[in-house]
């Protein structure tokens, strides 16, 4: 085929081997009636080419992370104020002071999480500290029931002597 080929042009392609290096073949017919052909390793090309999509979506994932965090921030001050409002006009030991102090642990509970999402966009290591898990589980299915419609129940099975895990 490359007998009839245009004197000048080439032809290239990419074949992958079975121990997983890249070649690239590129092949010509010289004006001599000659053949020219050369082959290129292209592995570290392609694996350094894979790293730098990577870094790049990593790059994309951090930065809509950011945004995202800083925005539910703001939404849980907002929150939380106000919830801090309805704690300090309800009466101590009401229905309503308790729930809001429920929502209040909630919200402080999402603050940290969402200190977590800032760490990873801006690349900070995280500093995990011994969290009792059956607590958290416990403050968060008190503010998921709140959201539970009517006949649905939310039903733990928690381990007594789960130690802390580091989150």
């Amino acid at each position: 085929r490359l007998a009839r080929w245009p004197i000048g042009q080439e032809a290239a392609l990419e074949r992958q081997h079975a121990d997983g290096r890249i070649v690239e073949i590129r092949a010509g017919r010289m004006p001599n009636g000659g053949l020219l052909a050369t082959l290129t390793d292209l592995t570290d090309r392609k694996r350094m080419e894979r790293q730098l999509r990577q870094v790049q979506r990593m790059e994309a994932v951090g930065q809509l992370t950011g945004g995202i965090a800083h925005d539910f921030n703001n939404i849980l001050a907002a929150i939380s104020g106000n919830l801090q409002m309805i704690c300090d006009e309800a009466a101590p030991g009401s229905p309503t002071r308790t729930r809001a102090l429920r929502a209040l642990d909630a919200a402080e509970s999402g603050g940290a999480t969402t200190q977590r999402l800032l760490a990873f966009a801006r690349r900070q290591s995280l500093a995990p500290e011994p969290t009792d898990l059956n607590a958290l589980s416990t403050d968060i299915a008190d503010l998921l029931s709140f959201g539970l419609a009517a006949g649905v129940v939310l039903d733990l099975d928690l381990a007594d002597d789960l130690p802390q895990a580091m989150v």
